[in-house]
């Protein structure tokens, strides 16, 4: 009865093609790109297609006169169920509202609504030599919104930051309907210390719990004029993050630290894939380091790279250009592929996939991992951001098979845990979401409650997202 209230109140205010009810169509909307949707179906009871300030207050005004929850989203690309509907209501789809209102490139910016695309936003930009650096390696797909809301990092993170770094600026309407604009509201300065910083430090890698963000004012950077990077296969895994230290102490600066994991059973197999190169043996792991800037800066950083990882064991290959570089990602690809094809018949599922230990514990953190993986008598491909100590762990599992999904269940639960007990988080760049809401106060203790009173403080009858980040009071 609720929903069909619901339901009949949206068709009343809106356009007959901006509000999905088919059960067919909040289908759409039932999962992500993680593995949570494998054991639950959440389905919300409408979708509002939103593409103006004024739509987002509408749909705010009914949720609040009717108590029922507002999940924004995106494009869908998350992997925590942040933008899944765990107790119905409204799905508040913002993927379509995709204008870029302003382009400053004398500024270095740009203001855009939260549907816009990575990629639609580098286009833009490419004619000014300017580019968004974060890249969640989803740029076809991922949202300007979706990335602030999340606080998106990925491969080129290491140096340029998440984007956090990037946002100067959001239009944001809160639970009551107010539309605020933090960063300053006329300023379009990309550098700013007045008053407490309301969009960096509290709306951005909010998740949509506090508000719903309409408009991003984001700073983009100059493409740079060089790359390079050296594939260094190594034949002891354990001397990867000793190799990282000398080479940072160096004064090089990686734009990107990338690692995969190669499994005893999987060696042959990734081996096969990189046929074309001088293997060691064991292959242990493939690291790629990356560096990029100005031309005589990219040359002295990769020979003085490629001294230091002579002296230790394994092989390199080095390219030095972005051309070449282009063929060292994909050989890093076809490393993490042959990985994958450890265990023939599987499908791919991400799977506490997204922990962060201390540097000096990424190794103990992996043969955690694999210690779990063997005793759930699964397999998995492990890799990462190496210097940040982010790993992602990618499970091949067979999800028609229940008995084996109750066990994938609890090594998710298992390798969380492993992030804590080795000093480290859940969660690096995918957010907390409802996958790891429940582990809010064992991670953060007496700071779990300060952020429930933020949440309290702007979202009173709890309509925003409720369950994601916070524990929820019912699942």
């Amino acid at each position: 009865m609720a929903s069909k209230l619901l339901q009949k109140k949206l068709s009343e205010e809106f356009k007959r093609d901006q509000v999905l009810t088919a059960k067919e169509e909040l289908a759409c909307y039932s999962y992500d790109s993680g593995i949570y949707t494998l054991f639950h179906y959440f389905e919300p009871d409408a979708a509002v297609l939103a593409k103006s300030v004024n739509d987002v207050i509408k749909t705010l005004a009914i949720a609040r006169e009717l108590k029922v929850p507002v999940v924004p989203r995106g494009a869908g690309t998350g992997q925590a169920g942040g933008a899944l509907a765990p107790t119905g209501g409204i799905c508040l789809d913002l993927s379509g509202w995709k204008d870029i209102e302003q382009v400053m490139p004398e500024d270095y910016q740009a203001f855009v609504r939260p549907g816009v695309t990575l990629d639609e936003l580098n286009k833009a930009f490419a004619p000014y030599g300017l580019y968004l650096p974060p890249d969640p390696s989803s740029g076809s797909a991922c949202t300007i919104g979706g990335m602030a809301a999340n606080n998106t990092a990925g491969q080129r993170s290491l140096k340029y930051g998440a984007m956090d770094r990037f946002v100067m600026g959001l239009e944001v309407v809160l639970p009551t309907g107010e539309v605020v604009t933090l960063g300053g509201k006329q300023a379009r300065v990309i550098k700013s210390v007045s008053g407490l910083d309301m969009k960096t430090g509290l709306f951005v890698g909010s998740e949509g719990i506090l508000g719903v963000i309409t408009g991003i004012r984001v700073k983009m950077a100059p493409v740079p004029p060089a790359r390079a990077g050296i594939l260094f296969l190594s034949a002891d895994k354990k001397s990867v993050p000793a190799l990282i230290r000398e080479v940072y102490k160096a004064g090089v600066v990686f734009s990107a630290c990338e690692f995969v994991l190669v499994q005893p059973s999987a060696e042959g197999t990734v081996a096969k894939n990189l046929s074309d190169l001088r293997l060691p043996s064991p292959l242990e792991m493939v690291l790629l380091m990356e560096f990029e800037g100005n031309l005589p800066g990219v040359a002295w950083e990769l020979n003085r790279a490629k001294e230091i990882a002579a002296s230790f064991a394994g092989t390199s290959t080095v390219a030095e250009s972005r051309e070449q570089m282009q063929r060292l990602w994909f050989l890093l690809d076809e490393a993490e592929g042959g990985v994958m094809g450890s265990r023939p018949g599987t499908k791919r599922t991400p799977g506490g996939e997204d922990i962060v230990v201390p540097p000096s514990r990424l190794i103990e953190a992996l043969d955690g991992i694999q210690q779990l993986v063997g005793k759930a008598g699964v397999a998995c491909v492990n890799f990462g951001h190496a210097v940040f100590g982010n790993i992602h762990t990618g499970l091949l599992i067979k999800p028609d098979d229940a008995e084996e999904m109750k066990k994938v269940e609890t090594l998710i639960d298992g390798i969380h845990a492993l992030a804590l007990a080795l000093n480290g988080s859940t969660t690096g760049e995918h957010g907390t979401g409802i996958v790891r809401s429940p582990l809010l106060t064992q991670e953060h203790g007496q700071a779990a409650e300060m952020m429930r009173r933020v949440k309290n403080l702007f979202d009173p009858d709890n309509i925003m997202n409720p369950g994601k980040i916070l524990p929820a009071d019912r699942r």
